[in-house]
This record gives C-alpha cells, structure tokens and sequence, in this order.
C-alpha cells in the first residue's frame, strides 16, 4: 500500500502577529466608520386623557301600544320622523283616548295660569316621577295580590298625570284665550272615529328618531332629571334599576328620542385638571346672574334655546367605550365630594350616543403640540435632561430640555417648553452614547 504523504507547515509568529494587529485595526476603523442611529424631530399633537364614568342623558318620549292584530310598521328604526309622519299603513289611534288627554293638557295650563315658565311644569313632572318610583319599590315589597293591584291601580293613575303634564309644556307661553280656541277645536273631533299613528296624535312633545325599544332609563336620564338632581343624580342613577318594557306578542315601543339634545356628564376624580373648567364656571355664573335661569326653564335647557350664548363656551371631548370621540361645550362642573363631573352640551356626534347610558371611557383633560422620543434619546447629566443634536453633519451638541413626562417608553417634550427646538432637527437614538467629558 502507497504511503500517503503529510505535510507539515511551520508558523511563522511574527506573521501571525502581524495578521492579528491588522484585523483588529482594521475592525476598529470599520465600528469608526458605522454611523450612530438617530431620529428627526416632528411635533404633533398629543392628547392626555382621564379615565372616566360617562352618563348620556338624552331628551325622549316613548309609549307602550298593546293590540288585538299585528300592526304593520312603514318607517325604519333610526329615522328622523317629524310631528305628522305616518308610522303605520295599518293601525290608528282610537283618538278619544289621545283627544282627551290633549284636552286634560290644555285644561291644566287654563286653570294654572300663574305658571310662566317650563320649568315649573318640569318640577311637578319630577315630583309625579318621584312617586312613581317609591311605589315601584312598595310593589316589591306587596304581600297579597290586593296590595299589588291597588299599588299598580296608583301608579296607572300617576302616570297618565305625567303624560298630561309632558303635554301641558308646550302651552306655556300660549296666551290664554287661543289656549281656550285649542280645547273647543279638540272637543269638537272627540268623538272622532279614528287617528292616524304619527308622533303628534301620540302626543309626544320629542320629535326625532323613532325607536321601537326601550332600555328602562328614559326617565331617569332625562335632561330634566339632570337638571333637578344636579350632582345628586349619579348616585341616584347608579343604584336604579332598569326596569325595560315588555315586547309580548302584539305590543309595540315607539320611542322619540331628540336628534339634537343630548348631554354627557364625565365624572372623574376631584383632582383632575379639567380644561376650560374655570372659564365655564365663569360663563355659567354670568348667565345665570344675567338671566336668572334657574327659574326659567333650567340652566341647561335655557342654553338649547339661545344657541348663540352656547357656542361661546369652550368645546373639550370624550371618549366612548367604543373608541368614539365625541367633542361638547363644557357649560358646568358639578362638585361631587372625591368626585366631581364635568357637563357637556353635544351639538355635533349625538348619532355616536345612540346606545350610550353608563359607561367607561376617557375625559381628554389636555391637547398641545410636543417631540414625542424614545425615552433612550434623553440622558441626564448633572441633574438636567439632555438630547443630543447632530449639527453640521457629525458634530454632537447636547441640548437641555424639559421632559414633560414619560409614556410607554416615550419621552414627550412640550414644544412650548423648549423653544430651542425645532421640526426636522436630527438627535442621537442614544443618548448615552455621548460623551460629556
């Protein structure tokens, strides 16, 4: 068998030496060569918002219709519907029952003509309302079937009390004697056969989307409600207990809800810096010094009225559970001990609100232009905080800023608190690459 050959090499070690020195230099100069990472400068806009308990309170009218046959509706749930839009091709209202109740609304406002202002009406609605619901609570506790029924019989009674009074507002500031022209007019068609099934023969006072559900709050999250109880009502809301309507078969819910008077009340706690809250205070004082409106049909609802003093107050946003973003005027702050609620009157994104009644969401509480960095990009020496600009190309300055605050690994820089800033100025990813020696 051939003898296979081996070759043996020599080192020489001061070529490997050599070798060794030249890769290291030669590294060296390539990590000289590798530029540092940096960022460019842009301001934007940055919200800082505070969690927040949303209540909508919204301005409604809803009935109950029970028949012997199925009626056909024509309109389409969500549709705006004016005072006479037809809402069935097949059913009508038996008009003495509605007739007379217009009747009894007029009558009230004949024989109260001392009152003078919607909002002595809405007073007697509340008390009314008050007493509807202590006898609910009673019901609950009824031992016998007696007990119940003459509880039921009272609230039935009570209720239509504040169907006559809901009709009665619109006559407030109808002279007395066309008052007395309106109940001959309806006297005359009492014994009418039938009317049509619109909003105004319902008489409901709300024209607006229709709706054919209810969620049991309408009453308790009215703008009136908001109104009477002021700061009270959050509390009187949370422990309420939404009773919701029955849907057996052949009753129907029609319910008008304002397509353009809706509030949202943001309760966060009494610490949080509110934005425009002082302004609104002001405005709110001087109005009510200027006009007296706390006996003149309510704070909130004389603002609905003159728009042109509404669009004087601030506008501040919300944001839903579902991520809307809902803007309002700010028109109060309502001081609820470790609580404290600010008020928004909606004239745009009421359509947002259409499920909304009690739920999580945020107060945006500031809104201003800033650098947002990764917090890398600011170190601290000497106990100031820096950034390091790129000037002239290579060139490192370091630069003293003000940080504001630190978010999700960001760095936010109010562009009013460091001037020396500016759009498209190029810094250090790293700030602690730089040496300040």
């Amino acid at each position: 068998m051939k003898k296979q050959k081996t070759r043996h090499l020599r080192i020489n070690k001061s070529a490997l030496f050599l070798a060794v020195f030249s890769v290291f230099f030669l590294g060296y100069q390539i990590i000289r060569l590798i530029p540092d990472k940096t960022v460019i400068l842009r301001s934007e806009n940055v919200i800082i918002s505070e969690e927040a308990v949303l209540y909508t309170f919204k301005e409604e009218d809803y009935t109950k219709i029970t028949t012997s046959s199925p009626i056909n509706i024509v309109v389409e749930e969500g549709t705006c519907l004016s005072a006479a839009d037809v809402i069935s091709d097949n059913y009508r209202l038996r008009s003495k029952d509605f007739i007379k109740e217009k009747i009894e609304s007029v009558t009230y406002m004949i024989e109260n003509t001392d009152i003078s202002t919607k909002w002595e009406v809405y007073e007697h609605i509340i008390l009314v309302r008050d007493e509807i619901n202590r006898l609910n609570e009673k019901l609950l506790l009824a031992q016998t079937e007696s007990e119940s029924e003459k509880i039921n019989s009272e609230i039935k009674a009570l209720k239509k009390q504040e169907d006559i009074l809901q009709g009665a507002v619109q006559y407030v500031i109808t002279p007395l004697s066309e008052m007395y022209n309106i109940r001959s007019k309806y006297n005359s068609i009492l014994d009418s056969d039938t009317l049509p099934l619109t909003l105004y023969n319902l008489n409901f006072t709300v024209f607006g989307n229709i709706y054919f559900s209810t969620d049991g709050y309408e009453d308790a999250m009215s703008i009136i409600s908001l109104e009477s109880m002021r700061e009270n009502v959050f509390e009187y809301v949370d422990s309420f207990v939404p009773s919701g309507a029955e849907t057996k078969d052949n009753t129907y819910i029609l319910k008008s809800s304002s397509k353009d008077k809706t509030i949202i009340a943001a309760l966060v706690p009494s610490d949080t810096v509110i934005p425009s809250e002082t302004k609104a205070l002001e405005l709110k004082s001087d109005i009510i010094n200027r006009y007296n409106t706390d006996q003149s049909g309510g704070y909130y609802s004389y603002l609905y009225d003159r728009v042109d003093m509404l669009t004087d107050f601030p506008v501040i946003s919300v944001k839903s559970a579902d991520g809307d973003i809902i803007d309002g005027h700010i028109v109060d702050v309502l001081d609820c001990g470790n609580k404290k609620a600010a008020v928004l009157i909606l004239r745009s994104d009421i359509e947002k609100t259409s499920n909304m009644r009690i739920e999580k969401g945020e107060l945006q509480t500031q809104v201003f232009r800033a650098y947002v960095i990764n917090s890398s990009a600011v170190v601290s020496h000497d106990g100031k905080d820096y950034i390091i600009k790129l000037d002239g190309g290579s060139a490192k300055v370091p630069v003293e800023v003000k940080v504001d605050r630190y978010v999700d690994g960001n760095a936010i820089l109010r562009a009013s608190d460091n001037p020396s800033l500016t759009n498209k100025t190029e810094i250090l990813l790293k700030g602690d690459s730089y040496d300040f020696r």
